[in-house]
């Protein structure tokens, strides 16, 4: 059996103490991602020893996989010289750093110093440096200097403090990634921006003025946005008088739960979205007990003059309905009205009896009365507790001409 050398952290490396963490294991080809994480714990645990205890159930969750695939890691890297593992006399795993030559080739490798001359004696396959610009650094080729031209001087030469200066300074040619050649003297001014606002119309005038203020609402920007949007839609032919504009707008404001609230819509959301054309949100008030109290239904205008016409079209049906009709059927004679006397409680038995004989003088059934007095005579001396006059007419057999 082969026997390595063992090491301790704090001893070997450099900066230890300062949380150090071996990353030169995620270097080393032929061991797996989850080796170098298993590795880096036991190296961080054994700090000024070199060896520690680990539970290999600590390390799974460490590592967030199972109490076999961290034995699989150990085994690996046992296999790789980099740990040894032992049992104590109470039978847990010794966990051993070793110092074997696949270690020192590492190291050599990457160039990590170390305590150890003799590691570091012999030349490093190449240099490492957690520091990109280091590693980099030999890589770099500088630019070729740009050709510098002076300028005449003049009195009026000024350095870039502002002050006047007896030396001119260089300018640079214009050439590819040279921003500084953009002479200020020679430069072109931009012209100012000039803001093109669209005229005011008087009708805009009235709903703006109509329309509730806040403070965020007087801002400028506010009222040229509800602007632009009024002229657009109003050019469009979308927008409808601005007497209606107005009204709806008061009644938003009488109504409306949100307005009432102080959450009035921007005036140009409320254009934009068309809202004029729909009701108001009017939400139902509570009781002292907790419950609802059913609102009025809050209709606009063109809604409340379709109601008008469709109230005044019920009037006049109700009015044509009232009026009497002449009837064409004969009224009942003398004989019908000694019939109805004859009956309890003659007034009931008036409309009934009078609606039935037009009905049978209608379809050309006109009853023999003379006969159905007499009958009606015979039936209620022989009776206590007589039908309804309409029922013994129906019933009657004399009645059917």
């Amino acid at each position: 059996m082969r026997i390595s050398r063992t090491f301790v952290p704090t001893s070997l490396f450099f900066h230890v103490r300062d949380k150090y963490q071996p990353a030169f294991i995620g270097h080393d080809q032929g061991v797996s991602t989850g080796a170098s994480y298993v590795y880096i714990l036991i190296f961080t645990a054994c700090g000024e020893k070199d060896h520690c205890w680990l539970s290999q159930t600590m390390m799974a969750l460490r590592s967030k996989s199972s109490v076999r695939t961290i034995q699989n890691y150990l085994n690996e890297l046992v296999k790789t010289d980099y740990i040894s593992i032992q049992k104590d006399e109470h039978g847990r795993n010794i966990y051993t750093l070793l110092l074997s030559d696949r270690l020192i080739g590492l190291l050599r490798k990457l160039g990590i110093p170390t305590h150890d001359p003799r590691i570091t004696a012999e030349e490093p396959y190449e240099k490492f440096s957690h520091d990109i610009r280091v590693n980099k650094k030999q890589d770099i080729t500088p630019l070729s200097p740009l050709p510098v031209r002076e300028v005449s001087s003049s009195p009026s030469c000024r350095n870039r403090t502002g002050h006047p200066g007896s030396a001119p300074l260089p300018q640079r040619v214009s050439r590819r990634g040279d921003f500084s050649s953009l002479s200020r003297t020679n430069a072109t001014p931009h012209a100012p921006r000039v803001l093109h606002r669209p005229a005011v119309s008087h009708e805009f005038e009235q709903l703006w003025l109509a329309w509730p203020q806040t403070a965020t609402w007087d801002m400028p920007r506010n009222r040229q946005l509800a602007l632009r949007v009024f002229r657009r839609m109003e050019r469009a032919g979308q927008l409808p008088p601005i007497e209606n504009l107005l009204a709806t707008v008061e009644l938003y404001k009488r109504t409306d739960s949100r307005w009432l609230n102080g959450y009035p819509p921007e005036l140009s959301n409320w254009l934009h979205s068309r809202q004029f054309e729909k009701a108001p949100l009017v939400r139902p008030q509570k009781t002292a007990f907790g419950k609802f109290v059913p609102a009025e239904p809050v209709l606009t205008p063109e809604e409340r003059r379709q109601a008008e016409v469709y109230r005044a079209r019920i009037e006049e049906l109700q009015k044509r309905f009232n009026q009497p009709t002449l009837s064409t059927s004969p009224t009942p004679s003398h004989d019908a009205d000694a019939l109805i006397a004859l009956w309890p409680e003659p007034e009931r038995q008036r409309v009934p009896v009078t609606t039935y004989l037009n009905y049978l003088s209608g379809k050309g059934q006109k009853p023999d009365l003379a006969r159905l007095v007499s009958l009606a005579r015979d039936y209620l001396s022989g009776t206590s507790s007589p039908m309804s006059l309409v029922g013994w007419l129906r019933s009657c057999q004399a009645c059917a001409v």
